[in-house]
């Protein structure tokens, strides 16, 4: 898939030259002509790359094939566009530079396809041709410019990632080792996340400014409606007339003189669930624990103020003074919503670990930490076949901490190393867990 996206890339690195041509001509057939370039170019370099690597042994035969399919798809490609009606020579032109562009080495390292390089000359020319069109009143598609930029340079962000968290991976070996599934995909959702938002600010960039305009202007009517209140506060007590404030005069007469849309696109309302959403997370991360915080902070201050006579605290004995109760203050418990938040992270946290010896025993533990353990069930003293008993007997399904239980046997007490799929049988039984919390 990485080595797909590159040719993608290096097939669309030939945009602004397709553009600069097609504008002096023809610059109503930029998409289609674009599209055929596009097409034809990345079948060709992803047929004649899979041969070359395929037939690596027998080099000539691979190099003979590769030429007659680049030549076919080249035809067919000016043909395509003379089609389209446009001049002979601008289709010669631009076949020759995509496909030449496109084929030179093609047979490359994937990291080597499309290389920070080629990204900064294709932002570089891009630029170029578009203010040379500009300064030459020619048309210029600026949304089709646009999205092509950002369409490679998303692509470009994409793959740097990925392979960086390969090289990471790998860096202490000599063997070329896959990146494990949990990480990849914890990587792409959060790479892949920031670049939907980019997206999402940038194709909704109107109707996001017109929310703020909508905020501003609700601010500036509770901002008045505040400095109203206080006037008529200060009228009520004093009893005089007391003119507004010159701050709050301003503020009424820009909230006056704001001007009002006569008519808003329903849809734009739909705008309010990410602000929602945020709100909520923001109050269930941050905001609930503070609060939780102070309420608890307020009944121990209540509690101490209650006992601070101090007949109420002293020590209560009888007529005989052979018995006496003790007061004692027990630490408050951690809420269940709290251990469960905390070891959640901990196994997000466990998750990005690189796969090794530590990272199992790390989990074993964080599988013995879950909040789902029922209190004074497991002892420091259980071993791995007791605490797997316990599991069966308590929880379900039954079966969930027996394949952990042997790797831990295998390794611990055979003496027979973690068995290759030991990570993977740990990362079922801790999400098995996760569910059951």
């Amino acid at each position: 898939m990485l080595t797909l996206l590159s040719m993608l890339c290096r097939s669309l690195f030939w945009f602004p030259v397709w553009q600069l041509l097609l504008s002096l001509r023809n610059p109503a057939l930029l998409l289609p002509a674009a599209g055929i370039l596009l097409g034809s170019s990345l079948l060709s370099s992803c047929g004649t790359r899979y041969l070359r690597l395929k037939l690596y042994p027998r080099k000539r035969l691979a190099a003979q094939i590769s030429f007659l399919i680049m030549s076919a798809c080249a035809v067919l490609c000016a043909v395509c566009c003379a089609l389209l009606k446009i001049q002979p020579a601008v289709c010669i032109l631009l076949t020759v530079c995509t496909f030449l562009g496109t084929h030179r080495k093609n047979d490359a390292p994937p990291e080597s396809l499309f290389t920070v390089n080629s990204y900064a000359v294709f932002l570089s020319v891009s630029v170029i041709v578009s203010f040379m069109l500009s300064a030459a009143h020619l048309p210029a598609n600026m949304s089709l410019t646009l999205a092509v930029v950002g369409t490679v340079s998303a692509l470009f962000f994409l793959q740097r990632n990925q392979y960086m968290l390969r090289r990471y991976i790998n860096r202490r070996t000599n063997i070329e080792t896959d990146v494990p599934q949990e990480i990849r995909r914890g990587n792409l959702m959060l790479v892949g996340g920031i670049i939907l938002l980019l997206a999402f600010v940038f194709l909704f960039r109107e109707p996001l400014l017109h929310l703020l305009t909508q905020i501003r202007k609700c601010m500036i009517e509770i901002v008045s409606g505040i400095l109203h209140l206080l006037h008529r506060i200060i009228l009520f007590f004093s009893g005089n007339d007391v003119p507004l404030p010159e701050e709050a005069e301003e503020i009424v007469e820009e909230a006056e003189a704001f001007p009002v849309p006569e008519k808003t696109n329903p849809l734009w309302n739909l705008l309010w669930i990410p602000f929602f959403a945020v709100a909520w997370i923001i109050w269930r991360e941050f905001l609930s624990d503070w609060v939780y915080d102070i309420r608890i902070a307020v009944q121990d201050l209540i509690a101490r103020l209650r006992h601070a006579d101090p007949e109420k605290t002293a020590v209560r004995r009888t007529e005989t003074d052979e018995y006496y109760d003790n007061e004692m203050t027990v630490a408050r418990e951690t809420r269940s919503r709290h251990r469960q938040r905390a070891w959640r992270r901990a196994l997000r946290q466990w998750q990005a670990m690189p796969e090794s010896s530590e990272k199992f025993y790390a989990g074993y533990r964080l599988l013995l930490d879950a909040p789902c353990w029922q209190a004074e069930l497991l002892h420091p003293s259980d071993t791995v076949l007791e605490i797997r008993e316990k599991w069966a007997a308590y929880y379900t399904p039954q079966e969930a901490l027996d394949a952990v239980t042997d790797d831990f046997h295998a390794d611990r007490y055979a003496e027979n190393g973690l068995p290759p799929e030991a990570i993977t049988d740990l990362t079922k039984a801790l999400q098995c867990i996760r569910h059951t919390t």
